[in-house]
């Protein structure tokens, strides 16, 4: 398996997490159930409540599994009412309880990618392609370069790439 093959197949590991065996029904309630809330009461939010929607939040998929994100528990009132203003006023962030600001850091990425690899080293027993990931391809997609130029140049040539893509596809349709 090349190097590149670890974006297209999936990889041959030994160890494969189970997933949890879930109620259908019950999942599907509560896609179904889902709505948006934009004025709220005055009922507080029990803390052990937020702590777990917190730790929750942590589990999102992510690129990379980088999580370069930070997540801010805003609870002095004072502050919560600043964040009310640069949201606008909304009725949804001024009547809130509780208010969760997330904050992309992705000038994290190199410092998360160093521990990931080093958490490969101490766990040993990696894929290759594991290392090559973290190694070669996140710091392809991650580095901005000086002034953001990287990401321009790559923003550019995958442009130009998808427009390939897609007169080639139609030239071949022809």
């Amino acid at each position: 398996m090349s190097d590149l093959d670890i974006l297209t197949k999936i990889p041959d590991v030994k160890y494969r997490e189970p997933a949890p065996e879930i109620d259908a029904s019950e999942f599907q309630k509560v896609i179904e159930s889902r709505r948006s809330v934009r004025v709220y009461t005055d009922e507080p939010v029990p803390e052990d409540i937020m702590r777990r929607c917190i730790d929750n939040a942590l589990l999102a998929p992510n690129s990379s599994n980088l999580q370069c994100w930070e997540f801010y528990w805003v609870r002095d009132k004072e502050k919560k009412k600043e964040l009310a203003k640069i949201c606008m006023g909304q009725s949804a962030a001024s009547t809130a309880q509780e208010l969760v600001v997330c904050v992309a850091r992705m000038d994290k990425w190199k410092e998360i990618q160093q521990q990931m690899i080093a958490s490969f080293d101490a766990q040993g027993d990696v894929p290759k392609g594991a290392y090559t990931y973290y190694q070669k391809i996140v710091p392809l997609a991650y580095n901005q370069g000086p002034l953001g130029l990287f990401w321009t140049v790559k923003e550019t040539s995958f442009l130009f790439s998808r427009i390939n893509k897609s007169n080639s596809k139609r030239a071949h349709q022809l």
